[in-house]
């Protein structure tokens, strides 16, 4: 599967995502909708430590939908 053909993600975003492995399959498991508000979410950060935060946010094991809860990323 090849996660840039649906949406096109910046480059921080993909970065992000290649530095956590289970945040990549999370974001690969989504369905079109759900990957399209994550990549308009990633567009409103501001630095590489809130890009991190955000792709970390999909990696929260124990609040398997934790990436919708918060509104910092809207």
């Amino acid at each position: 599967m090849n996660l840039l053909n649906d949406d096109e993600i910046p480059i921080g975003l993909g970065m992000a995502l290649a530095e956590n492995v289970y945040a990549m399959e999370r974001f690969g498991n989504m369905d079109k909708a759900e990957r399209t508000d994550f990549v308009n979410r990633s567009r409103n950060v501001n630095s590489k430590q809130e890009m991190r935060e955000l792709v970390s946010s999909l990696d929260d094991k124990d609040e398997p939908g934790n990436i919708f809860r918060s509104e910092k990323y809207m």
